[in-house]
């Protein structure tokens, strides 16, 4: 099992928050799924707030 694990953020989010993120979700595959960390691969992809809509409404700031 290799698990490929894709988070989608606004953009912004610091190289420290990902780092941070990419360890707790491959420390939780290991922990609960039993993957091997080295098996376990994050992809951030940064969205651009004009790109991103919650309930019809753009997350730009206007």
């Amino acid at each position: 099992m290799m698990p490929i694990v894709k988070i989608e953020l606004l953009e912004g989010r610091s190289d420290e928050v990902k780092d941070r993120l990419a360890q707790a979700v491959t420390e939780a595959f290991t922990e609960i799924a039993g993957t091997p960390p080295d098996a376990t691969t994050v992809v951030f992809v940064d969205v651009s707030p004009a790109n991103w809509f919650v309930a019809g409404k753009s997350m730009r700031k206007t």
